[in-house]
């Protein structure tokens, strides 16, 4: 059990239950610092027991892709006592104990709208969350990491980026006991290394508040994304003339065959009166026929 004797309790209206109450609960120490610091944007338990913290706004300046709003923070339902049992069984190995309590509060997770992601242990229970709701399964990143050389001692459990389009994989070195974040998916080459998954939430949390204002409307951009996005702009403004180019050309055959059809159908009008004011032919009697 964490030590919450720092964490000051907040007006007991603002909590669904009391604070003494809902810390046991909830007990671990990452969730109290995302929860004291957002729940002001709103927070709610599914049907399905995932914990939903802070709405953000998904459309802001940097954010233009998709409008509308959703949900910053993730903790799915904890892994049971024979279902822990049963992924360090798959993996190996035991884990150590700051992993087992995280798993044991929340398997996987995704955190600040997918810029930190813990993966999870995926079974039946828990392939329900898998399909659009951001639970990662931990067997497969790790099957896919060793399909491209990664030693076995190499743990991987989540990613952490401050890029907007790329992930770069966290993993725990089983010989020293150190979380590594990889230089990039092909590389794991350490790009950042912390002593302890607590010590990279905490960094990590510090880091990534600073993106977001209270509100939740992102206020900076993330590495790589305004040089993208320059790139973007030309290839848009590329797009664009190249759009007006076929609808001017689309707006050209649409005329031409307009003028065709307008030419087609005067000429049969024409014909249509030159066939009633031609003579009929002339009968033996000498009279006009019909």
């Amino acid at each position: 059990m964490e030590d919450f004797r720092e964490f000051k309790p907040l007006p007991k209206e603002r909590w669904p239950e009391p604070y003494e109450v809902f810390k046991l609960r909830w007990p671990h120490r990452f969730f109290h610092r995302v929860y004291t610091r957002h729940y002001h944007r709103g927070f709610r338990i599914s049907p399905s027991g995932i914990f939903m913290i802070a709405y953000y706004v998904d459309a802001t300046g940097f954010d233009d892709f998709s409008p509308g709003m959703a949900w910053m923070h993730n903790f799915f339902p904890p892994l049971l006592p024979k279902e822990l049992k049963a992924m360090e069984a798959y993996f190996g190995f035991t884990l150590p104990r700051a992993f087992r309590e995280w798993f044991s509060f929340s398997n996987g997770g995704s955190f600040y709208a997918g810029h930190l992601d813990i993966y999870g242990w995926i079974n039946e229970r828990f392939s329900q969350f898998t399909v659009g709701i951001g639970l990662w399964s931990i067997q497969e990143l790790n099957a896919s990491m060793r399909r491209r050389g990664a030693p076995e001692h190499l743990w991987f459990f989540g990613a952490y980026t401050l890029r907007w389009d790329t992930h770069n994989y966290l993993y725990l070195d089983r010989e020293t006991g150190l979380v590594h974040q990889t230089v990039s998916g092909e590389d794991w080459t350490p790009r950042g290394t912390w002593e302890s998954v607590e010590a990279l939430f905490e960094e990590a949390a510090d880091t990534l508040d600073t993106y977001w204002n209270e509100r939740g409307v992102r206020v900076k951009p993330f590495e790589g994304e305004l040089e993208d996005r320059a790139v973007w702009a030309v290839q848009k403004q590329e797009l664009e003339k190249e759009m007006e180019e076929e609808e001017r050309k689309r707006q050209e055959r649409n005329r031409r065959r307009r003028e065709a059809y307008r030419r087609k159908k005067e000429e049969a009008k024409k014909k249509k009166e030159g066939d009633k004011k031609r003579p009929g032919k002339k009968r033996a009697g000498g009279k006009d026929g019909p």
